[in-house]
């Protein structure tokens, strides 16, 4: 029996191990792994590469630290004496590099201005823009390169991404208008537009929605339109086919000084004569007056329409604007002139601004220009400088004793351009016996009462005109507040003055913005009256508007008239009454009445304010008399013209003595 022996020795496999800080990091960055070999006799072979487990690795490194930057295997290995291979595996792995892309509609700017909108990816941490902004859009308004980087969720930046804007060429129009036609209210005309400069292709927009360059007109008006290339660059024009050829200029006569008798006078050109007017309220299409002239004030802007022989309507807006007067002596500007003038004097004596255009000791309204220094209550200190020389000094008081008890009626506050108290209402014309019903107003869409607390006013009327004890207000709809909840209000009726005395004021010191309605006034016509036509002025005056704090609020008040009818005469005023004029008015003995009309036989006539007629003056054929007014007291009197064929509109006359 043979034997052998083999001696078998089993060597220990080598410990080898990785250190690695980190295993995942972004596309672009690195990291330094080691490898370690332990024990005695053990010796570091190198490291290997391969992409995906499975493929056969390649030679990476023979050193124990190597700094990788690409994904996948990374395999360390170490060998004993006696050739045995130990093998340790590591696996990296990128995050692929966010993209920064910059969009854009264009990279063009238009030589006139305007500006692109730049913007990035969505969804990323941080964007980082060359201007500094480190939002995810950026408006480049001027020419340059725009550069971007932005951060994902990972923390992984993006490669920068650029984009250069530049200026682009003009974008003008030229174009052909042909009218073939025109008349009142047809046309018959083409127009045909042809732009350069700018990248086509280009896009045509109109007002009325069309959308191409060349078209055809059947209805005169002015046509707009936006022509824009690709860039956005734009240009515009606007057509215009003629239909009347009627030219309307107006002309402010005078302003309102209180009395209603400021004056607008229409100047037509063109078209076929002759021509006839019709003045509108703005706002509610009340026929207010008829004629090339409008001599009722109280209204800042009225509309009006003017008619050529032909039939063409040419249509506009004229201005009637209120002036705050300086009348001499009244240098507190409380409409009476007494001894309490004489302190205002004394207590700005020696006070000096702009000088008054014009100015004299006359009782007679005049506008002077503001100083900007207030009395205490709130006038303008120009009231003081009576003979409107630019110092209040010694010889203004002079017309203090000149016009001595005198009284005017300049007592409206609506000169400011702040929100207004005013009404309106329903009809342009009542009857005796009838019930008015006006909305009281404060503010409106395009002025809007700003942080009101509370308000006062005094709403003035012609006591002649309405029923004693009628006049009354309502406050239970009111965009101040809620009557008896968050709002107290009175109302105090001064009827033998015509007076009707009104507060409004919150009580939880919250304060309302709004405009709109505050509130009603009811007012009972008289049924009493003479057979007349008799306007109706009611005055909202004296407004006084707070905020929560107390401080006083630029709310003033406006004017209202209404036509109170019981003639029941054949006469009415025609579209050839051309209107009349009276002045000085208020006046004290004389007034100048002028007639724009045939005055053959025409007489002219003031009765009281209860109908009772007072004068008659022929106007002896003439267009512009002095009549003498001796024999009547001081008061309201309201005054007309009546011709053989036309009755003129009813002024108000006031005398003072």
């Amino acid at each position: 029996l043979a034997a052998d022996t083999i001696l078998l020795q089993i060597s220990t496999v080598p410990s080898i191990s990785i250190n690695a800080p980190v295993t995942t990091f972004c596309s672009g960055d690195s990291t330094t792994v080691t490898a370690t070999v332990s024990g005695m006799g053990n010796s570091f072979l190198g490291w290997e590469y391969t992409q995906a487990l499975g493929q056969t690795p390649s030679f990476f490194s023979s050193d124990t630290s190597i700094t990788v930057k690409d994904s996948g295997y990374y395999i360390s290995m170490a060998a004993n004496a006696s050739g045995c291979i130990a093998r340790d595996t590591l696996r990296i792995t990128l995050l692929p590099k966010p993209l920064g892309t910059i969009s854009t509609p264009g990279n063009t700017l238009c030589n006139t201005g305007g500006s692109i909108t730049l913007s990035g990816p969505a969804g990323m941490n941080l964007y980082l823009w060359s201007t500094g902004n480190t939002g995810p859009n950026n408006i480049a308004t001027v020419t340059g390169i725009y550069t971007l980087t932005v951060e994902d969720a990972a923390g992984c930046l993006s490669d920068p991404d650029s984009i250069e804007i530049k200026t682009g060429p003009n974008l003008g129009l030229t174009r052909s208008l042909n009218i073939i036609s025109s008349t009142c209210s047809t046309a018959n005309a083409n127009v045909a537009f042809t732009p350069y400069g700018g990248i086509a292709p280009y896009r045509y927009t109109w007002q009325d929605g069309a959308t191409s360059a060349n078209r055809s007109f059947n209805t005169p008006g002015q046509y707009f339109v936006v022509v824009s290339d690709t860039n956005g660059c734009a240009n515009q024009d606007t057509v215009n086919i003629p239909g009347s050829s009627i030219v309307v200029s107006d002309f402010l006569l005078s302003p309102d000084f209180g009395n209603n008798e400021g004056g607008i006078l229409l100047q037509p050109s063109g078209g076929t004569a002759p021509y006839t007017a019709s003045w509108f309220i703005s706002g509610t299409l009340a026929l207010k007056d008829s004629g090339l002239s409008a001599t009722t004030g109280g209204i800042s802007y009225y509309g009006y329409e003017v008619e050529d022989n032909a039939g063409c309507i040419y249509r506009g807006t004229a201005a009637l604007p209120y002036a705050t007067a300086v009348y001499p002596g009244d240098c507190n500007h409380d409409q009476l002139v007494d001894m309490n003038d004489l302190l205002e004097i004394g207590l700005h004596f020696n006070k000096t601004g702009p000088a008054r255009p014009n100015a004299s000791l006359t009782w007679t309204p005049q506008v002077a220009p503001l100083w900007n220094d207030t009395l205490l209550n709130g006038k303008d200190i120009r009231h003081v400088d009576t003979d409107g020389n630019g110092t209040i000094s010694q010889p203004d008081t002079l017309a203090i004793i000149q016009n001595f008890g005198n009284t005017h009626v300049n007592q409206k506050n609506g000169d400011g351009p702040g929100p207004k108290v005013f009404l309106t209402i329903p009809a342009s014309t009542y009857n005796p016996g009838d019930t008015m019903i006006a909305t009281i107003n404060m503010g409106t869409m395009d002025t809007t009462a700003v942080d009101v607390y509370g308000l006062t006013f005094d709403l003035t009327y012609d006591t002649s005109l309405v029923e004693q004890n009628s006049v009354s207000q309502s406050f239970n709809t009111s965009w101040l507040g809620t009557k008896n909840v968050d709002m107290l209000t009175l109302s105090q009726n001064d009827a033998p003055n015509g007076i009707i005395y009104t507060g409004i004021v919150r009580n939880d010191m919250a304060t309302r913005t709004g405009h709109g309605k505050i509130g009603e006034l009811i007012v009972v016509i008289d049924d009493h009256l003479a057979k007349r036509t008799w306007p109706l002025v009611l005055d909202i005056i004296n407004v006084n508007a707070i905020d929560e704090n107390g401080n006083p609020l630029p709310i003033s008040g406006l004017p209202t008239e209404v036509t109170v009818s019981t003639s029941t005469t054949s006469l009415t005023a025609t579209s050839k009454d051309t209107g009349w004029k009276l002045a000085p008015n208020p006046t004290s003995n004389r007034v100048l009445v002028e007639v724009r009309q045939d005055v053959s036989g025409a007489v002219f006539i003031v009765q009281d304010a209860t109908g009772r007629l007072v004068l008659t003056h022929p106007l002896n054929d003439q267009q512009q008399l002095s009549v003498a007014l001796d024999g009547l007291g001081a008061g309201t009197y309201f005054a007309h013209v009546e011709g053989k064929s036309y009755l003129s509109s009813t002024k108000k006359l006031v005398i003072v003595r």
